[in-house]
């Protein structure tokens, strides 16, 4: 199963990733070009520039170019991420929780099967383990889903540490069209 998803890691957002990361420049320059096309008046344009690219003009008419940019890069993930990130992934926790619970019940009846011939069924040092065993199965369900909460948490915040990266390279052309002038 983790060879599987290894695999499909490399296989579909690896692939994905690299064609976003190739196709990403001939993209945002035609992304720039279509900017430059839309007819934006120069305070419009300074203002966007001046606000690193964002500009809520109205309710309705919000500029966001760095929104636009980070889509470039989002966009020919999305499908990948959500199939092996939000299925397979969750699939693999769930096969990992049943299987580390069932090792570790295993290996309780094993003990007990061991030790209980030898020193009897109510000997208090196998009571400890064995009762210890009970709280390492919840330890185990608890840290697994820890660990999906972070890995959904990532996911979602994906999306917004693109458009940061986005923006951080961004900052001197904002800053140099800002101090533009003339039409």
């Amino acid at each position: 199963m983790m060879s599987h998803f290894h695999r499909d890691i490399d296989q579909y957002i690896g692939s994905s990733l690299k064609t976003a990361v190739c196709a990403g420049p001939r993209k945002a320059a035609q992304l720039c070009k279509n900017i430059s096309f839309r007819g934006l008046a120069p305070n419009t344009w300074k203002a966007i520039c001046t606000r690193k690219g964002y500009f809520p003009k109205s309710k309705k008419l919000r500029y966001d170019w760095n929104q636009e940019f980070a889509d470039i890069l989002l966009e020919p993930l999305a499908i990948p991420w959500g199939r092996v990130l939000n299925e397979q992934l969750l699939e693999l926790y769930g096969t990992f929780s049943i299987t580390v619970i069932q090792s570790l019940r295993e290996f309780s009846r094993n003990l007990e099967e061991s030790v209980a011939p030898i020193c009897g069924p109510s000997y208090q040092p196998l009571k400890g383990i064995l009762s210890q065993i009970l709280l390492l199965e919840k330890q185990v369900q608890s840290k697994i889903a820890e660990s999906q909460r972070l890995g959904k948490e990532a996911a979602r915040n994906f999306p917004s540490v693109v458009k940061r990266l986005v923006l951080n390279r961004m900052r001197p052309v904002y800053r140099k069209c800002k101090e533009e002038s003339g039409t």
